[in-house]
């Protein structure tokens, strides 16, 4: 299995641009997973002063290379528009643990 930080973005690949922000870590963290699935490398950040966890509350970012932005948008576009059903979500979340039970 490729090492996800392998291919996420980072300053050194040139301009980061925010495609969706989060009052919460889930939600971004849900976002990049959604984004990674869809082939598309994505970060979140802000992490740390979300939900009132500093002084001064902001939001968590979700960050795309300049070159994905297109793709991301419409990907995050068309999860708005087709959300995923209750049981697609358990499904995902099944495969998921069965993937981490066989990694074990």
């Amino acid at each position: 299995m490729p090492d996800p930080l392998a291919t996420s973005p980072s300053p050194n690949d040139g301009a980061l641009v925010m495609v969706a922000s989060f009052s919460d870590e889930l939600g971004a963290m849900l976002c990049v997973a959604d984004l990674e699935n869809n082939g598309i490398p994505a970060v979140s950040s802000g992490a740390l002063t979300s939900q009132w966890r500093a002084d001064a509350p902001g939001f968590v970012k979700v960050l795309v290379r300049t070159v994905d932005e297109v793709r991301a948008r419409a990907s995050l576009k068309e999860r708005m528009e087709n959300p995923m059903s209750a049981e697609e979500l358990d499904d995902q979340s099944a495969q998921w643990s069965d993937d981490e039970v066989e990694e074990a």
